[in-house]
C-alpha cells in the first residue's frame, strides 16, 4: 500500500509538473501571437502614416502647380491690359 502511495503521489506531481508547463506554453503562445497582431498593427498604421504624407505632399505639389499656371495667366492677362492701354492712348 506504501508503494501505492508514492507512485500516486509522483503521478500527481507528474501530472502538475505537466499541467504547468502547458499553461507556460500557452502563456508564451499567446504572448507570441499577441505581440505578432501588435506588430502587423504598428506595420499597417505605420504604412497608413506613409500613404497619407504621400497625399500630403502631393496635394502641396498640385496646389503649386496650380498657382503657378494662375500666375502666368494673371501675368498674360496683366500684358494684354498694358497694351489695349498703351493701344488706346
Amino acid at each position: 500500500m506504501a508503494a501505492m502511495n508514492i507512485e500516486e503521489d509522483e503521478v500527481d506531481e507528474r501530472e502538475k509538473l505537466i499541467e504547468n508547463k502547458l499553461n507556460e506554453e500557452m502563456e508564451l503562445s499567446l504572448e507570441n501571437k499577441v505581440q505578432k497582431v501588435q506588430q502587423a498593427s504598428l506595420r499597417a498604421i505605420t504604412r497608413e502614416l506613409n500613404l497619407e504624407e504621400r497625399l500630403r505632399r502631393e496635394e502641396m505639389m498640385k496646389a503649386k502647380e496650380e498657382t503657378k499656371v494662375l500666375m502666368k495667366k494673371m501675368k498674360v492677362e496683366t500684358e494684354k491690359k498694358e497694351k489695349i492701354e498703351q493701344a488706346i492712348e
